[in-house]
């Protein structure tokens, strides 16, 4: 490093400057001696004969200012000290192409150099140099960074500049619609507007939504701040001082807000970032898991780059790893009581969800009417876990009897969501039998975010609901039942057993990328198998239904069956709600729906009507029954 090079030797006090990017530039005078760029040692970087360097006060990529420490009309260069000197000769290694750049920060990388390629190809170097120059800085980083990727990045670096070669020497147009121009012109490649869902921003592994458009706004600002500097560097040159003082002008008129918003509002109409809610996260993605690491196939478990041109909007919290993770199993153990079979279909139950199919078309109910069962802790894991991929929700989501705005909007977060978690039903909360077929059907829904325009997408998420009560469900038939995957949570995990719930959470987050692949092996374990439900989850199930069969419930208590019966169907009706509202029943089903209900139950199909009533033969009320009618 620079510090133990200097160590032995007295203090340099020479011209310099201080980079935007936190380093520091030195200035010497010495022979005519040629030699190419070299490097002293790490981060010790020489710019040698018509070497060149960034001097202020330009703008660093970070949005920094270069600065002087020294300048050099106060401070002149001091003669390169003979120390330097002698190692400058003797670590010579011909270096034909300079180092550009400081080391590049995760999600930055493509931003960044596209940036400093700019910087060349407005000092007038051609694409050669730039790209040998910007591979050199790749190999030196170890990035994984293709040829083509570099291409791309030089070739809008030198689009950029060409179009930029008239600014000064003809009138611009100064309006906001040119303005949204340049953003759309420096941006494009990270930015994109969707209908719907607002502006998206690659950060290098995922294309984020700038829902506050902070980010959008950020951006726009770096181009107006360039378009004054060059401005202003220009207006150095008599020729073109009065039009770039105009240019400057307008450019730090347009940093206000309104300016700003303005600019932003329109670039969003460009072509050239436009794209629609159908390709992100779309069917082409939905066997692959966005990570810190890369982009997993969770058919195979194979790892890829990160790649802007998969529309991928969410990424998990964790990368996964390599190793076991004995403090989930033991959780998992814990909760089921060491059920081997239950402890399977969580695995491949929970690597679906990490899926954006929903060819199993249910949703999964963790039911245990005690506590200390474990499974808000297995969820709130899964939840920390997937990060973008996972949201909480309002049970009143898939519990309000039609899609109203505050639906709608809960409903817009989840795009492209792959699990979202429910707390606590209320005792006797009637689920929406219609909207859990639409959202687990495959089906497309539509949806609005809050100030935006309706969208339409179609859920790749899978509901997970926690809770110690039963939601009520009222269908019968197949259509609903055979989307409800009830998992049950019986016995508490013993006293003994337990522990800080602190210190619970500590452990499996330490456990996390562990966790993360042992899910992803279940997610192949699905691909390959499906869910196969065992026989603990199917008898839950079957419970469940049987429990929620409430016209069944109300005949085996208050009705009799006799050839010579009969009641009026409005009477066993009123007997009907009577008792629901005895039992606490808050959602009584409609006389409608009942009638239905008892005409299957009864094998009856018409209507039959005796005395100017209509009326049910074969049943009538027990004698304590009749007391409920009014």
């Amino acid at each position: 490093t620079w510090r133990q090079l200097t160590k032995a030797h007295p203090q340099i006090y020479t011209a310099t400057c201080l980079t935007g990017g936190g380093g520091t530039h030195l200035y010497f005078k010495m022979p005519e001696i040629k030699f190419g760029n070299s490097q002293l040692g790490n981060g010790v970087d020489i710019r040698g004969m018509n070497g060149t360097v960034v001097v202020p006060p330009s703008i660093h990529t970070s949005g920094n200012t270069y600065t002087w420490k020294y300048a050099p009309w106060e401070v002149p260069p001091a003669e390169i000290p003979d120390w330097l000197m002698q190692l400058l000769q003797r670590g010579r290694t011909n270096p034909e192409w300079s180092l550009l750049g400081d080391k590049l920060i995760n999600g930055q990388r493509n931003n960044t150099m596209y940036h400093h390629a700019l910087q060349l190809a407005r000092q007038g170097a051609n694409k050669e140099f730039i790209l040998h120059t910007l591979e050199t800085w790749r190999n030196k980083m170890d990035l994984s960074f293709d040829l083509n990727e570099l291409n791309t990045i030089v070739d809008s670096a030198l689009k950029k500049v060409s179009e930029d070669k008239s600014l000064f020497a003809q009138p611009i147009h100064r309006t906001d619609s040119d303005n949204a121009d340049r953003l759309v012109a420096d941006h494009h490649h990270i930015i994109k507007y969707a209908p719907g869902v607002g502006w998206l921003v690659w950060d290098g592994k995922t294309w984020v939504v700038d829902d506050e458009t902070a980010m959008i706004i950020n951006l726009a600002t770096q181009t107006m701040t360039q378009v004054r500097d060059n401005a202003l560097e220009a207006a150095k040159d008599p020729s073109t001082f009065k039009e770039a003082m105009a240019i400057a002008a307008w450019a730090t008129a347009s940093l206000n807000l309104s300016k700003l918003t303005a600019m932003t509002r329109l670039a969003s109409t460009r072509s050239a970032v436009r794209i629609s809610t159908e390709e992100l996260d779309n069917h082409k993605t939905i066997y692959f898991l966005n990570t810190p690491a890369g982009v997993v196939d969770l058919r195979t478990g194979k790892i890829n780059p990160h790649d802007a041109t998969l529309n991928i909007t969410k990424i998990t919290r964790v990368a996964p790893a390599a190793g076991d993770c004995p403090f989930w199993r033991r959780t998992l153990e814990l909760a089921f009581d060491g059920n081997t079979a239950l402890i399977d279909y969580m695995q491949r139950a929970i690597g679906y969800t990490l899926s954006g199919s929903t060819r199993e078309q249910c949703l999964f109910l963790c039911w245990g009417e005690q506590g200390n069962n474990g499974k808000s802790t297995i969820l709130e894991t899964l939840q920390w876990l997937l990060g973008g991929y996972a949201q909480m929700s309002d049970m009143k989501v898939i519990t309000s009897p039609d899609m109203d705005n505050r639906v709608s909007s809960s409903l817009a977060k989840l795009m492209g969501t792959r699990c979202v978690c429910m707390n606590e039903a209320e005792e006797h909360q009637r689920l929406s039998e219609a909207l859990i077929k639409q959202l687990t059907g495959g089906d497309t829904i539509q949806a609005c975010k809050k100030f935006h325009e309706p969208f339409e997408f179609t859920p790749q998420f899978k509901l997970w609901i926690r809770s110690n009560e039963k939601p009520v469900i009222h269908g019968v038939s197949e259509a609903i039942w055979r989307r409800i995957k009830l998992i049950p949570f019986i016995k508490p995990i013993p006293a003994e057993a337990r522990i800080n719930r602190d210190e619970v959470d500590e452990r499996l987050r330490a456990e996390a990328g562990q966790i993360l692949t042992w899910c992803i092996e279940g997610a192949k374990w699905w691909y390959k198998s499906g869910l196969m439900d065992p026989a603990e989850v199917k008898t839950a199930t079957q419970d469940y239904r049987t429990d929620m069969d409430i016209v069944q419930l109300f005949f085996d208590e208050c009705v009799i069956e006799g050839l010579n019966k009969m009641i009026s169907r409005i009477n066993l009706y009123q007997a009907f709600a009577y008792w629901c509202r005895e039992q606490g029943i808050k959602y009584v089903m409609s006389a409608d729906a009942f009638g239905k209900r008892v005409g299957r139950r009864l094998g009856i199909r018409e209507r039959i009507k005796v005395n100017g009533q209509y009326v049910w033969t074969g049943v009538d009320l027990t004698d304590h029954a009749k007391g409920y009618i009014i």
